[in-house]
């Protein structure tokens, strides 16, 4: 449908020619576009949806793209850690000490440190609930300069 009206669109200008007697107003355009619309409502809502789907693979591409650079580029050396430095098993969890699922994390989390062996599990501090949530994170990034990142984090999720 779209390609319909492109056609429609070009097929006008080329019968009215393109001499200054016959030069379409805006307004004239404006016109047979919506005429052509409201006749052809399905035209937008394919366009939308390929718009959608374009965005949504955009959006796709660019996750996959910050996960590769995260593990490969080893980005994750940079964030808070707890257990091996050198692990290959890497557990990464993003916290925000708003979220009530993220404060349920904090059992599995120590299991997981004393159960396996050789793991690396990196926190992401990531406020996006309130400003409480930022100030949380910037206080346990502080936290961390100070070589007390994980008891500070684990104190943050258990307060209620």
């Amino acid at each position: 449908m779209f390609k319909k009206l492109i056609y429609i669109i070009f097929y006008f200008f080329i019968s009215i020619g393109f001499s200054d007697e016959s030069k379409i107003t805006k307004e004239e355009l404006t016109e047979i576009i919506k005429e052509f619309i409201m006749e052809n409502p399905s035209v937008l809502i394919q366009s939308l949806e390929q718009y959608r789907e374009k965005a949504e693979l955009e959006i796709k591409n660019q996750a996959n793209k910050k996960i590769k650079e995260f593990y490969f580029e080893k980005k994750f050396n940079k964030y808070p850690f707890i257990g091996e430095k050198e692990s290959n098993i890497i557990v990464t969890e993003f916290i925000d000490y708003n979220c009530g699922y993220c404060k349920k994390t904090i059992h599995t989390i120590n299991k997981l440190y004393k159960n396996i062996k050789n793991i690396k599990i990196v926190f992401v501090d990531l406020p996006i609930l309130s400003e409480n949530s930022e100030m949380a994170a910037k206080a346990s990034l502080a936290s961390h300069e100070q070589d007390s990142y994980f008891q500070f984090h684990s104190e943050l999720l258990n307060y209620k």
